[in-house]
Formats: structure tokens, sequence, C-alpha cells
């Protein structure tokens, strides 16, 4: 291109911008909104409480357990534990790394968004407190 021809296209190009700038006069800054007062907020509101506090020693029945999670649970985490549509609960590193009450509580709220039901009859599933401790029980022996 000649150099006529870029000298246009800047003058061209700053009178835009110039004109940009006049047509279009300094908005107001927005209104800062407050932050939301209570917990930190999270995907599944009812995640932020535990379902049910577990004292130390509130260890549930890990036979019990093995015999509920062949009916409710090995659909999905298979017989052994070893995940056929959900995850492996022998090598999980979430249940390896978890309290039992983390554990207590995603079985008692599910996984929504991982396509597990809550299986508290406290969020509308089927299980008791202590069918939830047995399968914690069980859950801790399958690990590796």
């Amino acid at each position: 291109m000649p150099h006529r021809t870029l000298m246009t296209l800047a003058a061209l190009a700053g009178l835009l911008a110039m004109v940009a700038c006049v047509a279009n006069p300094q908005l107001p800054a927005p209104t800062p909104i407050p932050p939301a007062a209570g917990p930190p907020a999270t995907l599944d509101p009812r995640l932020s409480v535990s379902a049910r506090p577990i004292a130390f020693g509130d260890a549930g029945d890990a036979r019990a357990g093995g015999d509920l999670f062949q009916q409710t649970c090995s659909a999905c985490h298979g017989p052994e534990g070893v995940g056929l549509t959900a995850p492996s609960l022998k090598t999980s590193t979430f249940v390896a790394g978890a309290s039992d009450q983390e554990v207590f509580d995603t079985i008692a709220k599910g996984r929504i968004e991982k396509g597990m039901p809550p299986w508290s009859s406290g969020y509308g599933g089927l299980l008791s407190d202590e069918q939830i401790l047995a399968l914690v029980a069980y859950v801790r022996e399958l690990q590796e």
C-alpha cells in the first residue's frame, strides 16, 4: 500500500475513535451489589449444612451396610464397589480423603449434578440415618 493510503487510513481511524468518544458520553458507574448474608452459596444449598451431625465413634454396622449396598448402591457402583455408571468406591480419592460426616452427607443428600439421588428420608430418599451410617462403615471397608 502506498504511503499516502496508510496515512489516510490512520487519519480516518483516529477520527472514528474521536467521534465514538463524543457520541457516547461516559455512562454512570454501575451500582455495587452488596454480598448476600448467610453461608456461602453452593450449587445445591442443601450441601452447605450437614444432614445429621455424626458424633465421634458413631460407627455403623458394616455387615448391614454391605447388604444394604447390594440392594441400593450396586446397580451404579457395582456389586464390589468398583463402579459401573458411578465412580469406584474402592479407589475413590474423595472417599479416602473425606470424613465420615462428608461421606454420610453425600449419601444422604446425593449428588444430583452427577446423577446420584438423595438416599436420606429427610431429603426424599428411602433410608434412615442408621442405615446410612451402616453404608458409611461398609464404604470404608471397600477402600483399598
